[in-house]
């Protein structure tokens, strides 16, 4: 687990990618739902791991800090509405069985209209995939106070807890403020904040093309990963491989993958390509199971509609992470003078790069659309010598050149 460490603005440079984004744009719903006229509820959780190797300084820091500017937003404070979790005396400890009833907590008897914020500052991580749903074969996670004797909080278990649980016409946003958490919901957009990603939506636009958002390669692996549940056969070539990442790397190399991302529907298109799989040099396992692949192909437009079902039933989840999933996220030995924020809202001292770059450009700026927000967040780290690339990830396919941001309506 990371969240790296800095005495002030400049940051280590860190050169690592990320190949969570396909580079081709998903079709599906572009806009928002915007009758949220249900309850308001907040959950925020700041881990400074006082004592443990790894400890951080502005964790609880940004927690004070997203507070007052929620609470300046409209979204309450009263212990109903809105739960902290620290280190700090009069709140939960932040440990993995706080975390997880306090993720219940947050969306258990939700409805639609009902408007949700989730805040985490702390440790990230990444784990060994444990049931090949991940095209890079790796978790990512959350670290929590007690990680040492109750382990981590994985992306899948993220997604289950908060995302799948939460009926349609419900808004949750959320901040993840750590390392390595690009994916770390595993929602089926995902647009990488960097330059060239940016400037190709916005050139598309001016050329009457459109804004949509990648489709998020890690969600497309879950079509991979309903393959196997409806072809039981195909397991023992997983197992071979490690994960789903070997026929993901199959389908790369015949540029299937890259043709199949226009459209998540399109999936079932890429079934005629297992067939052709058997050429690929040095995959004798594939050569000795045309009969397999022939079956598997009669499969794949079944495990892509599934993928479809399970997509048009989710809520509206924006998720808004500090880094990639390959980076590290910047904890501030002092944010004053780096970060520009008034004091009702900034609360000085150490915090997480991510969590004050965001906030001030939400106060500086009016009327953002989420494509200027991400620009703001990114060009203001950049200017501070981080490195890191924030990254939106969303259940929407948003249109951000179009979409205003906003937690309240």
């Amino acid at each position: 687990y990371q969240r790296r460490v800095h005495g002030g603005g400049a940051a280590a440079n860190n050169n690592n990618t990320n190949n969570n984004n396909a580079q081709t744009s998903g079709q599906g719903r572009k806009t928002l739902n915007r009758q949220l006229n249900g309850k308001r509820k907040s959950l925020l959780i700041g881990i400074n791991y006082v004592g443990q190797q790894g400890e951080l300084r502005g964790c609880i820091n940004d927690v004070r800090t997203m507070k007052n500017y929620i609470v300046g937003c409209g979204f309450p404070s009263t212990p109903d509405a809105m739960k902290i979790l620290t280190e700090e005396a009069g709140y939960e400890l932040p440990t993995r069985a706080n975390i997880i009833r306090a993720f219940h907590w947050l969306v258990d008897g939700s409805v639609s209209g009902d408007n949700l914020f989730l805040h985490y500052s702390g440790h990230g991580g990444q784990m060994t995939d444990k049931n090949g749903d991940e095209s890079d074969g790796k978790d990512e996670t959350l670290v929590p106070l007690d990680y040492q004797q109750a382990g981590q909080i994985t992306d899948d278990e993220i997604y289950q807890l908060l995302v799948q649980k939460l009926p349609k016409g419900v808004r949750l946003t959320v901040v993840f403020d750590c390392c390595h958490s690009g994916s770390a919901m595993d929602l089926p957009y995902a647009l990488m904040a960097n330059e060239s990603n940016i400037s190709s939506i916005t050139n598309a636009v001016g050329g009457g093309g459109s804004s949509s958002m990648p489709v998020n390669a890690t969600w497309l692996a879950k079509a991979l990963h309903y393959l196997a549940m409806l072809f039981p056969s195909l397991k023992p070539i997983i197992a071979q491989f490690g994960n789903l990442q070997g026929l993901i790397n199959g389908l790369n190399q015949l540029k299937a993958l890259q043709s199949g991302m226009g459209n998540i529907a399109g999936l079932a298109n890429m079934a005629g390509n297992f067939g052709q799989m058997a050429n690929i040099p040095g995959s004798g396992a594939m050569r000795d199971m045309p009969d397999l692949f022939s079956a598997v192909q009669q499969k794949f437009p079944e495990a892509g509609q599934m993928l479809v079902e399970e997509k048009d039933r989710l809520a509206d989840v924006i998720m808004f992470s500090g880094c990639e999933d390959k980076q590290t996220s910047a904890d501030v030995g002092n944010t004053t003078g780096v970060f520009t924020l008034p004091a009702d809202v900034g609360v000085g001292g150490a915090g997480g790069a991510c969590t004050n770059a965001m906030l001030e450009i939400l106060v500086t700026n009016k009327n953002l659309t989420y494509q200027k927000l991400l620009e703001g967040m990114r060009t203001k780290l950049k200017q501070k010598g981080f490195s890191q690339i924030p990254q939106l990830s969303s259940t929407v396919n948003i249109d951000i050149t179009k979409e205003p941001f906003w937690l309240i309506p």
